[in-house]
């Protein structure tokens, strides 16, 4: 076949072409593939930056799963740890899961402190410190407290409570005048400003601000999406202001209860949700859903969903044969795991053997056992044998007794005994024993004899024979005391010889020596504390607040009945008599009677007053009369006594009588 020129040069063309494409495809199929790559620290790193890292070493979506978990360090959407180490090569079918922090652990109790006395910006620092996300103060006056001083919070200090709770703190904002002087300050608009900065303007301005939150599709979760008042109106210091916050879209929860956990991951990351997941062991089957929080209701996105995953059941390996101490060491870490939740329990029961002691001989489970199981081991123990009680047998031949079984003396100690002579056994241990135990046993000191001598005597001290009774006590006697008056004796002292019968000691005690209480009323201030003095006692006197009719200084009272008994040195207090009110006299004034005719019954009223009064007289007593007189004319009939000026008591009642005319 022969081909023309331009056969040929499109023969080259389509070669060329074919060959353009062969590159192409392969360039392609070579730079698209998802060949190894080093994972890198992802720690303190944000999401974005994960994601960014994933998409540069093109690492396919569904290779990367994102949990969140509550951590106090780390900053909320930073990484705090990931399942592929740094520098581990990720193939195409490796999946690598990053844990974000969520922040701090809201739901965390903490118990508030007593406030009392700080400052607001010691009050605000305990709270940031301790990390509280939702606390509001507010402001009052208060006259007592300073300015800027914690007055009171709710719940109340010392209450424990949750970091998200509503916490309310009341500031003093001075006092009632100073609320009053109080200036007005600018309300900025919010819009852009944070809660934060909402509340420290807040705190700052002395104005209280109340927070509420409503979801929104437009407003972004946290952004403000109304105030009140509106930005540049004016409010007074203490006064409120009020903040509507968005929660974000809002979402209805989905429950997973009884799902693979991918599937509640997926709805969380398709909601914008944070899934915080947490594994413990159970027996439902691994990766499924066990519970959740929330599980019904409706949140906002970016809201945290906690997701507890089965991990499970608890991997309990068998110990037959090692140690009870490994065993329990063993069981101790494995309830630490999964949030410790395996939380398997030991009990232990002993069995002779001949293995060694400690040795576990058999164990009741192993395997894989459901969370909460309870473990019963038996622990090998030596071969035992028997001790019996020995009470009375000497000590040589108990200390035999004990040699012949491959036992040992243990603790040994000593105590009086009526019925078991001296150096013999009073009590032993008894029962089953490994060979080569320690027996402890009581040696008999024989009968104790307690040597009261003379203590027992009146006249003594009832303490010297009450410490030295202390060891017979503890050796059967019974050592006892009554307590009684004396007119001898000083308190604590014994009245008469005790009595002795057998083992018991029974003795009378003075309680203090006690004395006839005198009757002093009717005597003199003098002679009345004197009385009180001779009879053995104290006595102290007061007078009394008014005047009375007794004279002065004379007894009328006595805070210890006459003739009663009472202890001897005891203080009486004496009442006395204030005496007698004092006579005040003035001398009346001359008035003749007639001068008062013809005037109105309130000017006679009037300047007879004035003229007593400013002669010392005060208490005038005024009857009216009607007259008979036919001028109809106003007069005084009488007064007396008659002002006629005589010296009288000052509080002399002055009678004066007024005749009214009929007409007045």
């Amino acid at each position: 076949m022969i081909l023309t020129a331009k056969t040929k040069i499109l023969m080259i063309i389509a070669a060329v072409l074919f060959a353009t494409t062969i590159g192409t495809g392969i360039y392609y199929i070579s730079s698209t593939s998802t060949a190894a790559v080093k994972v890198t620290d992802f720690t303190a790193m944000t999401k974005e930056e994960v994601l960014t890292w994933a998409k540069a070493n093109h690492v396919a979506e569904d290779q990367i799963t994102f949990t969140y978990a509550f951590d106090e360090e780390a900053e909320e959407d930073t990484v705090i740890s990931q399942t592929i180490e740094k520098d581990t090569a990720l193939g195409r079918k490796d999946a690598i899961e990053i844990t974000l922090s969520s922040g701090p652990d809201p739901d965390l109790e903490l118990k508030l402190i007593d406030f009392k006395g700080m400052k607001m910006n010691a009050v605000r620092e305990w709270f940031e410190k301790n990390k509280f996300s939702n606390v509001q103060y507010t402001f009052a006056a208060d006259e007592e407290a300073a300015a800027d001083e914690f007055l009171k919070c709710e719940p109340a200090c010392g209450t424990a409570v949750k970091r998200s709770d509503k916490i309310t703190v009341t500031i003093c904002s001075g006092s009632a005048k100073d609320s009053e002087e109080a200036k007005e300050v600018t309300v900025p608009d919010f819009k852009t400003y944070t809660r934060t900065n909402i509340q420290a303007w807040g705190t700052t301005n002395k104005i209280t601000i109340r927070f509420s939150s409503q979801s929104s599709d437009t407003v972004a979760k946290d952004a403000v999406i109304s105030q009140s008042p509106s930005a540049g109106s004016k409010v007074k210091q203490g006064g409120t202001v009020s903040i509507v916050l968005s929660s974000g879209k809002g979402l209805t929860v989905t429950s997973f209860v009884g799902k693979p956990r991918a599937s509640a991951e997926q709805w969380a990351k398709e909601n914008s949700l944070k899934a915080q997941i947490t594994e413990v062991f159970s027996d439902a089957e691994v990766n499924t859903v066990i519970s959740q929080n929330p599980s019904s209701g409706a949140i906002s996105a970016g809201s945290t969903v906690s997701f507890q995953i089965s991990g499970g059941l608890v991997p309990l390996n068998d110990y037959t044969g090692k140690s009870r101490n490994e065993f329990e060491t063993y069981v101790a870490n494995l309830n630490t795991q999964k949030n410790k939740s395996a939380k398997i329990t030991v009990s232990v029961s002993e069995q002779e053997s001949d293995s060694a002691a400690g040795t576990i001989l058999s164990q009741s489970a192993s395997g894989n056992v459901k969370p909460g199981t309870s473990v019963t081991i038996k622990v090998a123990v030596g071969k035992k044998v028997s001790v019996a009680d020995k009470r009375g047998t000497s000590e040589e031949s108990f200390r035999s007794y004990l040699s012949s079984l491959g036992l040992r003396p243990g603790n040994i100690s000593y105590a009086y005994d009526d019925s078991v002579s001296a150096g013999a056994i009073i009590r032993n241990d008894t029962g089953s024993f490994a060979a080569g135990s320690s027996i402890s046993y009581t040696v008999s000191k024989g009968s104790y004899n307690f040597s009261y001598g003379s203590l027992i005597n009146a006249g003594n001290a009832w303490s010297a024979l009450d410490s030295k009774a202390s060891e017979a006590r503890s050796n059967g006697w019974s050592v006892t005391a009554s307590y009684v008056e004396s007119e001898v004796y000083d308190a604590g002292i014994i009245t008469e010889n005790c009595s002795v019968s057998g083992k018991s000691i029974a003795c009378k005690v003075s309680s203090g020596k006690v004395a006839t209480v005198p009757n002093v009323v009717g005597m003199s201030y003098d002679a009345g504390i004197a009385a009180m003095k001779n009879a053995g006692f104290n006595a102290s006197a007061t007078e009394t607040s008014g005047y009375r009719d007794e004279p002065a200084g004379q007894i009328i009272g006595q805070s210890i009945a006459a003739n009663s008994r009472a202890k001897a040195g005891s203080t009486v207090t004496l009442t006395y008599s204030k005496g007698p009110k004092p006579i005040e006299t003035a001398k009346l004034p001359n008035i003749p009677i007639g001068v008062y005719d013809g005037r109105s019954e309130s000017e006679i009223r009037s300047l007879l007053t004035n003229t007593f009064n400013n002669a010392g007289f005060y208490n005038l007593n005024f009857v009216i009369k009607d007259s008979s007189r036919e001028d109809n004319n106003n007069a005084v009939e009488s007064i007396s006594p008659y002002p006629d000026g005589s010296v009288i008591d000052k509080n002399t009642t002055i009678t004066i009588v007024i005749l009214v005319g009929k007409s007045s």
